[in-house]
């Protein structure tokens, strides 16, 4: 299975994400290698995977990446690498991608989970953008408009994914995803279960 997390920006995945791996050691983060300008509240190998251009346009010709995606800000990318070292870990890769790339990922891989986070509203996502300041990438109120009619055309996707989830409380929210990650888990598992019954021979 891998996980995908998307929402607007502000809606708070990064935050979401790390309550997630709290829970379970189940769960492995897939850092995004990107062109863009590092924050200061960022860290390097932990938040993305900063590199230049040069080294992003070689790694994506020889097909480091299951999928990128052009930003305004710059370009991301998604390490075919993490993803199978989460896996032959039997671990559940956790993604934080937009719905571009969700999609992409949909159509590369059978088990994809999404999972849509959506601020408690519009008001509160426009708050919470608009108090970021420079630290977050925010640099004037033009800026923070950008950004809010961005978050607001993301959210028109929200509908595409398997889940929607309204994001009060990181922690709550995690453990929401969780349940539903086990839930889904279950339900994957079924022709398996059932097989093992059909080719039981045990018989009286």
């Amino acid at each position: 299975m891998l996980l995908v997390v998307s929402g607007p920006s502000s809606v708070g995945k990064s935050k979401v994400i790390k309550e997630l791996l709290k829970i379970k050691k189940q769960y492995s983060f897939v850092v995004s290698h990107t062109t863009r300008k590092q924050r200061l509240d960022e860290i390097d190998g932990v938040d993305y995977i900063f590199i230049d251009e040069r080294e992003f346009e070689y790694r994506l010709t020889n097909g480091y990446f299951v999928q990128y995606k052009e930003g305004p800000l710059g370009r991301y990318g998604t390490s075919v690498l993490q993803l199978e070292k989460a896996k032959n870990g039997k671990q559940i890769p956790v993604l934080d991608v937009d719905p571009d790339g969700y999609s992409k990922l949909r159509g590369k891989y059978d088990n994809v989970l999404g999972i849509f986070l959506l601020p408690p509203s519009r008001e509160i996502l426009w708050e919470r953008l608009a108090s970021r300041g420079e630290a977050r990438g925010i640099y004037s109120l033009d800026d923070a408009k950008i950004r809010f009619k961005y978050s607001c055309n993301c959210a028109d996707f929200a509908i595409c994914y398997d889940y929607i989830l309204v994001n009060r409380d990181a922690y709550e929210t995690a453990k929401q995803i969780n349940s539903i990650v086990e839930v889904s888990c279950l339900k994957n598992d079924r022709e398996h279960f059932y097989k093992d019954w059909l080719e039981d021979k045990f018989n009286i």
